[in-house]
């Protein structure tokens, strides 16, 4: 297809949503928010690294170096993914929180661009200008709160993570699976709560990547047991094998309407198994959905391509505790939909829309303004606030559930992915 005009109205748009980005992101990264957040987590365990208490790792509460820690939040990390964060240790607390809100920036820019840069042919093989798909990725991003509310938290690991899903998307995509397989490893050993979209990818993926995986994953584990011993690795285990269920000011997770009546209506198992069993339910549709498609379309790329889309999503599906930041992840799908975008139906195109416009329900300010003012902790309550919460993630996943047709037909027309 040739390339289409350029758009002089949606350019001057996306120059001036470049800037007000811009000053936006000086301005997060020059406000000290979060020092009590999750930034003191990371520092903390940082700084344990650097004063050799591996021990003390999953214990928020031990001092470091007869000093208080910065903060008593529980560090959810693999022991030797806190040695990537050993350079916080080594400076004073306010200026590793400019420094890592820096670190996360680069990260998360630099993987936006790899997304639009990737998806930016996909575009125009559907018919959508440079100019329009430039101003309607940048709309969507600003809009999706899930990427930028690390900065109220003083940073986080999330943005470094989403430029490895981006990577391995990239790897994947093209068959590099030894890549692909390392770089997520390396990513779940940073935030081992998304194994389940690495969990999903291995079961779409055949044989060749589940064994990379598992070679990469031997590896990085007795890499870690041989440095860091197996006293703090038994911790570890004990420390996430504890976590509980979060109220939705929290979680943003499918099914947590009904974990939080199972806190706030009695602690019945029914409950638990109503939301294991929507989140279930999600991720089949899903999958289902993909294995159906995937048989008729002709390329091997595009069929890895779609599998790691709906990894992705579905995996996210499946979690039970989801915090905002979490659902960035989803933006990797959803760039790629904006992309064929001239290629959707109308109610496709209304789900993109309410994706993003209720990533407002991500933003941590609003969420503890409306938790303290409105107190939604009764039965009626914690429904509606639960099922609010996780519209981003429910649209999404009825997003990616209906496009399989549309799916399907562009990858055996456009001529790529």
């Amino acid at each position: 297809m040739p390339k289409l005009p350029p758009d002089p109205v949606c350019d001057r748009l996306s120059r001036g949503l470049m800037v007000l980005l811009g000053i936006g992101l000086v301005l997060a990264i020059a406000i000290p928010a979060g020092t009590g957040w999750d930034f003191a987590n990371f520092y903390d365990a940082g700084h344990k690294i650097v004063a050799g208490q591996i021990a003390d790792l999953y214990n928020s509460r031990v001092p470091i170096e007869g000093k208080t820690a910065e903060g008593h939040l529980p560090y959810y990390g693999t022991p030797i993914s806190a040695v990537l964060l050993a350079p916080l240790g080594w400076m004073t607390p306010a200026v590793a929180l400019v420094a890592f809100k820096i670190q996360n920036t680069a990260a998360l820019l630099l993987a936006l661009w790899i997304l639009y840069r990737r998806n930016l042919p996909v575009a125009r093989r559907a018919g959508l200008s440079e100019s329009r798909y430039r101003f309607l990725f940048l709309v969507a991003a600003i809009l999706f709160q899930p990427l930028w509310t690390i900065y109220r938290v003083g940073g986080q690991t999330t943005p470094t993570l989403f430029l490895g899903f981006v990577l391995a998307l990239c790897w994947f995509t093209s068959g590099r699976m030894l890549a692909a397989a390392a770089c997520l490893v390396a990513v779940i050993s940073i935030k081992p709560a998304f194994v389940l979209i690495l969990a999903v990818l291995s079961l779409l993926a055949g044989i060749r990547f589940v064994l990379s995986v598992a070679g990469c994953g031997l590896a990085a584990g007795a890499l870690s047991i041989l440095t860091m011993g197996w006293s703090v690795h038994r911790s570890f285990l004990e420390h996430i094998t504890a976590i509980k269920a979060s109220s939705w000011n929290y979680n943003s997770s499918l099914s947590v309407f009904a974990d939080n009546l199972y806190l706030v209506a009695g602690q019945k198992d029914e409950f638990r198994a109503l939301g294991l069993a929507v989140r279930l339910l999600a991720a089949a549709l899903l999958i289902a959905a993909l294995l159906h498609g995937r048989r008729r379309v002709a390329s091997a790329e595009a069929q890895r391509h779609w599998s790691y889309l709906t990894a992705v999503t579905a995996g996210v599906a499946l979690m039970p505790i989801v915090w905002e930041h979490y659902l960035s992840v989803l933006f990797i799908p959803l760039a790629y939909l904006l992309a064929m975008l001239p290629r959707l139906d109308r109610p496709e195109i209304r789900l993109i829309a309410g994706v993003c416009a209720f990533g407002f329900t991500q933003n941590v300010v609003l969420v503890l303004w409306v938790s303290d003012h409105l107190q939604l902790y009764d039965v009626p309550g914690v429904i509606v606030a639960g099922i609010i919460k996780c519209a981003p993630l429910l649209f999404a996943t009825i997003l990616v559930w209906r496009v399989r047709r549309q799916m399907v037909a562009f990858y055996n027309t456009s001529g790529g992915v």
